[in-house]
């Protein structure tokens, strides 16, 4: 029998129990242990999951194979460089760290540590079951709206940008194919001292268009991704796992259809991560593309402005090359 892939879950707050639950049950991975710097939680966690507690992270890295990363922002960078001068595989919550040479860095000690990395943008797995017989190519005019009725986990430390607009950043630039041109944005402080709610244009050399919107201070959740071409269209209601799409037949005639399928997109991250790992693939969603997201994220913080706050509106920008 083959050895099992030993995977670690560093930090172990909301998201990284979710993780730990997923890896728990996979038949190829067993779990070398846990660590979070709340000891006595990490303690309380090892013993309802039947998981070791780790205290210091150089030695569980060096007993395992693979670490999911689910630490604050922050703390991104240091773990994930630990991990790959270690040989360690991972899988690193979004956004990859707080600043872009850091997210370079990771990238290329990566490459250099020849580890895979993997960024943990979930909606990728869920756009791939809904659209998986999508008829079309490129789309030409994407929208995309991803509204909250409760705090984000890190709303004190990260914007609305880096909190939600990312996810639809990185479904656009990996439906797109390339990086945008231009990049026009919008934002509004008003629970907190950063960025509540955003609107961002991206314009592409290829002439495809997005319109992002976000917003963590709404009344009800809200996720949906639009997109069209001269071949037709597709609405995606991330929350539903519904998809309807209509295509042009050879007679000008839209075809419309309608469904909704059964996706645990956390679970499928996971298997993702550990078939990677074990057949040396590459990664839906690489370091490479979580560092180009957070460019864009970036760029788009930029236009709006730091420092928001007292309902003070900034970046009303008419458009400026990335």
């Amino acid at each position: 029998m083959a050895a099992k892939l030993k995977i670690a879950i560093v930090g172990v707050g909301k998201m990284g129990i979710l993780h730990l639950k997923k890896f728990l049950v996979l038949p190829d991975v067993e779990i070398t242990g846990i660590i979070d710097s709340d000891l006595r939680h990490c303690e309380r966690v090892a013993t309802q999951f039947g998981v070791k507690p780790y205290r210091a992270l150089a030695e569980l890295l060096f007993d395992t194979d693979a670490a999911i990363v689910a630490t604050p922002t922050a703390s991104h960078y240091s773990v994930v460089r630990l991990a790959f001068e270690a040989g360690v595989h991972v899988l690193v919550e979004k956004p990859i760290s707080t600043n872009l040479e850091q997210a370079a860095e990771l990238v290329k000690l990566a490459s250099l540590n020849k580890v895979i990395f993997q960024v943990g943008f979930l909606e990728r797995f869920r756009l791939r079951k809904l659209i998986a017989a999508l008829p079309f190519a490129r789309p030409q005019w994407i929208e995309a709206q991803r509204f909250a009725d409760t705090p984000g986990r890190e709303q004190a430390h990260i914007d609305v940008v880096m909190d939600l607009m990312i996810h639809d950043i990185d479904l656009v630039l990996s439906l797109v194919g390339e990086m945008p041109s231009v990049i026009s944005a919008w934002g509004l402080s008003m629970n907190s001292p950063l960025t509540d709610i955003a609107a961002a244009r991206l314009e592409f050399p290829s002439g495809a268009t997005a319109n992002l919107s976000a917003n963590r201070v709404y009344d009800s959740k809200i996720r949906k991704l639009r997109f069209f071409s001269s071949e037709g269209y597709v609405c995606v209601d991330m929350l539903a796992n519904e998809a309807k799409f209509g295509v042009r037949d050879n007679h000008g005639n839209i075809l419309k259809q309608a469904f909704r399928k059964e996706i645990d997109a956390l679970a499928e991250q996971a298997s993702e991560f550990v078939h990677c790992v074990l057949t040396k693939g590459n990664s839906v969603v690489s370091g490479s593309d979580g560092l180009a997201s957070l460019r864009v994220a970036s760029k788009i913080q930029e236009k709006i402005g730091n420092g928001l706050c007292g309902g003070v509106q900034r970046g009303m920008s008419d458009g400026a090359h990335v």
